[in-house]
C-alpha cells in the first residue's frame, strides 16, 4: 500500500490527444463462464480480427454484483461455474474514437462463448470521466507477485504516464487461464488523482493483455471509509 497524507507538488500536465472512450453494448445473455476473458476476446476477433492488431483495444470482462437482487458471483475456485446475467448487463469495449464505427458491427451478431450464447444488440458511447479514484480489476503482475514490487511497479509506470500517485491500495490476485500460459494478475485502487491524471490513466492503462481485460481503470467510489479507518 501507498499512502501520502502530505500534499505533494504538481508538475504541469500535458494534453492528452488520445480519444478513448468506452463503447457499452446492450447483450441478450443468460450465463458465461466465470473465467470467460479468453473465450470472449477470442469470440470477438473472429467477427473483428482487426483487434488482434489494435493492442490499445481493451475488452472490459463481464462482471456482475458479488450479491445483491438475486444476482450471486460465483465465489471460490471458479472452474465450471457460471455468471448468471441480467438485462442491465452490458459488454463494454475501450477505444479510440477512430475505431468506433470498426466496432460498430459488431451489433446484431452471436458470440459463442464457452457454449454459451451472447447476442450483442445496439452499443452506446460512454465518454471516459474523471474520477479522483480509478479502480483495476486485472494488471498483469507476472515479474511483479510481492505486494511492494508490485507497488514500485505501478508507481514507475504512473510516473512515465507524468502521473504522481498519492494513494495505492493493492487488491486480490487472480489467475486468467489461457491455452498458452496462466497470466497472473492483481487488482488496484489509484485515489486523489487530479481530473488530468484520472483521464490519462483511463486513456492509457497499465501494462499488456487490454484483450483480457488487464490494465483497464474505470471510476470507483472514494476511499473515505478506509481513510478515517
Amino acid at each position: 500500500m501507498l499512502w501520502l497524507e502530505e500534499p505533494e507538488e504538481s508538475g504541469s500536465q500535458s494534453k492528452n490527444s488520445s480519444q478513448m472512450l468506452d463503447y457499452a453494448y446492450r447483450i441478450r445473455c443468460h450465463s458465461l463462464p466465470v473465467e470467460h476473458a479468453y473465450l470472449l476476446a477470442e469470440a470477438i476477433t473472429t467477427i473483428l480480427p482487426w483487434v488482434s492488431d489494435e493492442p490499445s483495444v481493451g475488452i472490459h470482462s463481464i462482471h456482475v454484483a458479488d450479491s445483491g437482487n438475486g444476482w450471486i458471483r460465483p465465489t471460490g475456485k471458479s472452474d465450471n461455474k457460471l455468471l448468471h446475467l441480467s438485462r442491465r448487463t452490458r459488454l463494454v469495449l475501450r477505444l479510440s474514437r477512430a475505431l468506433l464505427s470498426n466496432v460498430q458491427r459488431l451489433e446484431g451478431t452471436t458470440l459463442v462463448i464457452g457454449g454459451n450464447t451472447l447476442v450483442v444488440e445496439k452499443g452506446q458511447e460512454k465518454p471516459l470521466l474523471p474520477s479522483s479514484t480509478l479502480f483495476a480489476r486485472y494488471i498483469v503482475a507476472e515479474e511483479h507477485d510481492e505486494e511492494t514490487r508490485f507497488i514500485n511497479y505501478l508507481v514507475d509506470q504512473f510516473q512515465n504516464l507524468g502521473i504522481n500517485p498519492r494513494k495505492i491500495l493493492c487488491g486480490r490476485t487472480h489467475i486468467i487461464p489461457t491455452p498458452n500460459a496462466l497470466i497472473h494478475t492483481r487488482s488496484a485502487l489509484i485515489a486523489e488523482l487530479t481530473p488530468e491524471e484520472s483521464l490519462q490513466l483511463q486513456q492509457n492503462g497499465i501494462g499488456p493483455n487490454r484483450q483480457l481485460g488487464c490494465g483497464l481503470f474505470i471510476p470507483h467510489k472514494g476511499i473515505a471509509p478506509v481513510s478515517k479507518a
